[in-house]
C-alpha cells in the first residue's frame, strides 16, 4: 500500500539512557568518584571507605577507591586519564595487583567511569555490588 512507502513518521521521544546526578564537577578534585557517591547515596547504600589500602605482603598494596572492609569488597573506578589508565602499562600493573588482592580473598569490583554515565551498566554493576554486600 502505499503507506509502506511513505518515509518513518516520528511516534515518541526516547528517554536518554544517563544517569542523572546533581554534582557541582567543577569543584571536585575527582568527578567520576563524587558521582559514584552521590549515587550510591541516592540508592541507598551504606557509605564506603574511600582511599582504601589493601595490603598485598612485603611493600606491596592497592589502593582501591572505595571500600567496604569488613566484606572484604575493594571498588575501582577505573577512568581513562593520561598519567594513569591512559598509560598502557598502568592497567597491567593495576590487574596483576588486583589479581593478588583477590588472592588473598577480597572481591574486587572493578567499574568504569563511563558506566556511571549509563543506566544499564550502572543498574548492573550496582546489582553486583548488591549481591556482594548481601
Amino acid at each position: 500500500m502505499i503507506e509502506d512507502l511513505l518515509p518513518w513518521q516520528k511516534e515518541h521521544d526516547i528517554p536518554p539512557n544517563y544517569v542523572e546526578v546533581d554534582i557541582d564537577e567543577e569543584q571536585l578534585e575527582s568527578p567520576a568518584e563524587e558521582r559514584f557517591l552521590k549515587i550510591l547515596e541516592k540508592r541507598g547504600f551504606p557509605a564506603p571507605v574511600p582511599q582504601f589500602e589493601v595490603i598485598l605482603g612485603g611493600s606491596q598494596k592497592t589502593i582501591a577507591d572505595f571500600a567496604y572492609p569488613d566484606q572484604r569488597i575493594p571498588i575501582y573506578i577505573d577512568g581513562l586519564s593520561e598519567g594513569i589508565h591512559g598509560n598502557p602499562l598502568q592497567p597491567q600493573k593495576d590487574k596483576l595487583l588486583r589479581a593478588k588482592a583477590q588472592a588473598k580473598g577480597y572481591r574486587i569490583l572493578e567499574i568504569p567511569a563511563e558506566a556511571l554515565h549509563d543506566k544499564t551498566m550502572l543498574a548492573d554493576y550496582l546489582d553486583i555490588l548488591s549481591d556482594c554486600l548481601s
